[in-house]
This record gives C-alpha cells, sequence and structure tokens, in this order.
C-alpha cells in the first residue's frame, strides 16, 4: 500500500542562504532540537544548540552517468590526495561521459555545474558548480571524439566548509585502452511518468537476445484534442530513450503516430513533440485500463522498428 507522505521530508538547511534565518545559519558540526508538540494542532519546530557541537557523519558522494543510464556509484575517497577529494574512472564509449554527483544517495541533494546560457544541458569543468539541492539539471560533459579514452574524474569538497565555492570537479586523461562499449538499454516513457521525469520504465530482453526490447504501458484517458477539453480518448503515448539520454530519443518522425501508418523510427535529440498513441487507431481497439506491450526491434544494421499488442 502507497504510504501518504512517504516522498515528503522536513528541510534544515544551514547554510548562510538569503531564506535561511540568521539563528539557523550553521556550520558542519552544530547541533539543533527538533520538537514535535501535538496540541491541538501538530507542529514541528528546530533551534540551534548555540555552543553545542558534534561529529557529523562522513559524506558519501555518488556519479550518476551516460555510462550507467545515470544509475548511482560511488566516488571512493582518494587516498592519494588530501582529505575530501574522491575519484573514479571512466572510460570513453559511444555513450559519452555526461554525468553529476549525488550526496548519500539522496536525489534531493544533487551537485552539478551551472549551465552557460539558459536552456544549456551541459557544461565543462570550468563551470560554477551548483548544489547539493532538488534542482540539478545540467550535466558536466567530457568532450572526446577518441573511443576508449579513459578519464580520471576527480571532485573535492572541503570537509570544513558546506558552501559550493568550497567544491571543484576535475578530470584528466590518463590512457587509452581498447573500447567496451555498455550493452544497450531502452526505456518507455509517456504521460504515465510524466515523460521521464518521475523516471523511466526500464524495457526488457530475452537473455543474450538485445535485438528485441518489450515493456508494458496501460491505456488512460487523455485529451485527443486541446480544443476540446471535454472530448478524452483512451490512448496512451509514448515514446523511447536509450540509455537514459534525452539525446538518444526514439520516435517517429510524425506526431501521434499508430503503428499503421507509414513512418521512419528515427534516434535523435529531435523527438521533442512526436510521440506514438496507442489507441490513436480503431484497430488498436483499446480501452482505458487495456496493457499492452510495445515491442522494439533492431535490426543488424541499426534500423528499428516498434509494434504493440494488447498483453496477455
Amino acid at each position: 500500500a502507497k504510504l501518504h507522505g512517504e516522498r515528503e521530508a522536513w528541510f534544515l538547511d544551514c547554510r548562510d542562504r538569503v531564506d535561511v534565518p540568521e539563528d539557523q545559519v550553521g556550520m558542519p558540526g552544530d547541533r539543533y532540537a527538533v520538537t514535535f508538540a501535538w496540541k491541538k494542532l501538530k507542529e514541528v519546530t528546530w533551534a540551534k544548540l548555540h555552543g553545542e557541537r558534534g561529529e557529523p557523519e562522513p559524506s558519501q558522494y555518488f556519479i550518476a552517468g551516460t555510462w550507467t543510464d545515470f544509475e548511482l556509484v560511488e566516488l571512493k575517497p582518494d587516498t592519494s590526495r588530501r582529505r575530501g577529494w574522491f575519484s573514479t574512472e571512466v572510460q570513453m564509449t559511444s555513450v559519452g561521459i555526461e554525468f553529476k554527483l549525488v550526496r548519500n544517495e539522496d536525489r534531493q541533494q544533487v551537485i552539478y555545474p551551472m549551465a552557460a546560457k539558459r536552456g544549456d544541458r551541459t557544461a565543462g569543468s570550468n563551470a560554477p558548480i551548483k548544489g547539493p539541492d532538488g534542482f540539478g539539471a545540467t550535466s558536466w560533459k567530457i568532450d572526446d571524439d577518441r573511443l576508449g579514452a579513459v578519464y580520471r574524474i576527480s571532485f573535492f569538497r572541503d570537509p570544513e566548509d558546506c558552501e559550493s565555492a568550497a567544491m571543484r570537479m576535475v578530470w584528466t586523461k590518463i590512457d587509452d585502452r581498447p573500447v567496451v562499449e555498455p550493452d544497450p538499454t531502452y526505456y518507455l516513457v509517456g504521460p504515465f511518468n510524466a515523460w521521464g521525469e518521475q523516471g523511466m520504465q526500464k524495457m526488457e530482453h530475452p537473455p543474450g537476445d538485445l535485438a528485441v526490447f518489450t515493456g508494458d504501458v496501460t491505456v488512460d484517458e487523455f485529451l485527443a484534442d486541446e480544443k476540446a477539453p471535454e472530448k478524452k480518448k483512451p490512448v496512451v503515448p509514448f515514446k523511447i530513450v536509450q540509455h537514459k539520454n534525452p539525446a538518444r530519443c526514439v520516435h517517429p518522425d510524425k506526431d501521434k503516430c499508430t503503428q499503421l501508418m507509414e513512418h521512419r523510427v528515427v534516434m535523435d535529440d529531435k523527438g521533442k513533440d512526436l510521440s506514438w498513441h496507442i489507441g490513436a487507431h480503431p484497430a488498436d481497439k483499446a480501452k482505458k485500463g487495456d496493457v499492452f506491450t510495445v515491442k522494439l526491434q533492431v535490426a543488424r544494421d541499426g534500423s528499428m522498428s516498434v509494434s504493440w499488442a494488447k498483453a496477455g
């Protein structure tokens, strides 16, 4: 059963910010008293305990990058450098090297670069560092077209300073090795997961077979025409993303595409307004609640086809 409020939490930000009361500003080690009271109303308050100090738990830092479909991998402390340095090694493959950091496996504590201009999705190592916070839409990117190049990515955060100015991100090429490409992975996105903003649904493949990927989606009622909001139709729009990378969006070359339309299947970064619509054609016989299995087939030459049928 779903627990109401399981994703909500109080947040005590003790950094020196314009929206943080002066009496709550603190540094690592400062202690705070959190009080819960239930009289007429439930109430949670906290206050800084002036003069009281503790030993803060050491933070862990995780890297989320293109080579792992942005799953979290721990950055290990770099024992060859002063305390506060963490590092890992990554090889350049066809999926590229784009990444951000997450503190203590908490996606609301993302560390990321500031974009040079509005709309930029990536930035280089010289970009100012932001976070930890929940607004990290930008990733660092290593620009290099030499497949097989190995980089050491290193991150520093001063254990005595919680401000962004005390963080550094650097990377250095350390080797060239035979390239080892990751197995392809594909994910379904649509209104059912806010087009990937609430996570992506991984498609499955038979063991050892990387030519066929499948995933189930459920039909719901959506607006068929924005000019007629009272008319809803049982459909499920979707597209597919490779390696959770928006630049590798698998989509039709027409919007609201059915599997009976003549169309091309494309993988690029231009699929924002293009998707398939299960239920848009009467032949689907789609009703709200129906489950359809989407099938992606990848030919040896890299060409793709997408189809679907009712599950079961």
